[in-house]
């Protein structure tokens, strides 16, 4: 009965797979996982990006998802053609089911025009993903006494083995870019997920993973020469599972020049009904980091204390030595 139960739990979890997907607070700072389009999307040659994230560490085991990825704008007579690879893994709690996905993705810019300031972006990606589950971490009634004492080293008599999955997918995005010498500038973007609708489950071969979409967008306005703004938005939905993020980032330049800018900033987001997110960072010249804070609100914020996750963002910039004599269109800093 207990075995059936635990049987039970892992496919209910491959549902909720199937329903959420691993996301990032700091979407934009994760490029590679929000749209395919935006592969060399950025001033430079390559770039490089980590992101680690720990929440739910308040009720007990985290859920811990790393993330790395690399991707290159190569440039292509007034377009742009970008190639990137990534990959992340993601451990949810103590149950010990461990997600790995692999990914390629690749995009092509069109400059709309020879000021390089208006660009349309398309981009693919295919992906591999691998799911297992260990109950080395589990435990189960037989584990206790009658006085409620726990041994650890007690025969759990159950077991549900180490079941595992694999399968292949695939994402498209669109993405638009227009960043005038003037200010404002402005950016949008749509990605579908999922399209080859995988099987995404242990025990079944009846759960197909629901095709997804997102669309993000924002515009920077600069309120002076040292000091702009960036509201934005994200809006994410997979079957009959929604997800809005709201907010924005305000950066303060402490050196701005063509070849050197030094600036720091913060945000606030709230992902509605889920989570207040704040976050703070420094951008110097290739470098730009930031870490991030969730505050729970939903209604596992009074086991959460209110408290969600933290999150790391790291990405570097770099040019190719030999890289000159060309116009490519100007994209917007903020990636």
């Amino acid at each position: 009965m207990i075995k059936r139960i635990g049987i039970l739990l892992i496919v209910l979890n491959s549902f909720l797979a199937n329903a959420q997907e691993i996301h990032f607070s700091q979407y934009d700072a994760c490029p590679h996982q929000l749209n395919p389009a935006t592969m060399g999307a950025f001033h430079g040659s390559y770039r490089v990006v980590l992101n680690n994230k720990d929440q739910w560490a308040s009720i007990g085991v985290p859920y811990r998802t790393s993330a790395v990825a690399l991707d290159f704008g190569i440039p292509f007579k007034y377009d742009l053609m970008g190639i990137g690879i990534s990959a992340y893994q993601d451990k949810a709690g103590q149950g010990g089911m461990n997600t790995t996905f692999l990914a390629l993705s690749s995009a092509y810019h069109i400059a709309l025009g020879y000021d390089g300031v208006n660009d349309l972006a398309f981009g693919g990606q295919v992906s591999y993903v691998q799911k297992s589950v260990s109950d080395d971490n589990l435990t189960f009634p037989n584990q206790y006494d009658g006085n409620f004492f726990f041994d650890p080293t007690a025969n759990a008599s159950e077991s549900i083995g180490a079941p595992s999955m694999a399968y292949f997918n695939a994402a498209f995005g669109v993405h638009w870019f227009y960043t005038p010498d003037n200010m404002p500038s402005y950016f949008a973007g749509i990605t579908i997920r999922n399209l080859a609708r995988p099987q995404d489950a242990f025990f079944t071969n009846e759960i197909n993973k629901s095709v997804g979409a997102m669309v993000h967008a924002g515009t920077a306005i600069e309120l002076d020469k040292k000091l702009r703004i960036y509201p934005k938005f994200n809006f994410a939905w997979q079957g009959r599972n929604t997800s809005l993020v709201i907010g924005g980032d305000i950066e303060k330049y402490k050196v701005k020049t063509s070849i050197e800018k030094v600036s720091i900033f913060g945000g606030l987001y709230y992902r509605v009904a889920d989570a207040f997110v704040i976050v703070g960072g420094a951008d110097i010249s290739n470098i730009r980091f930031a870490l991030s804070y969730d505050f729970t609100v939903s209604s596992l914020a009074p086991a959460a204390n209110y408290l969600g996750g933290a999150e790391l963002s790291f990405i570097y910039k770099g040019i190719f030595k030999n890289r000159k004599g060309f116009k490519c269109p100007k994209f917007d800093p903020t990636f």
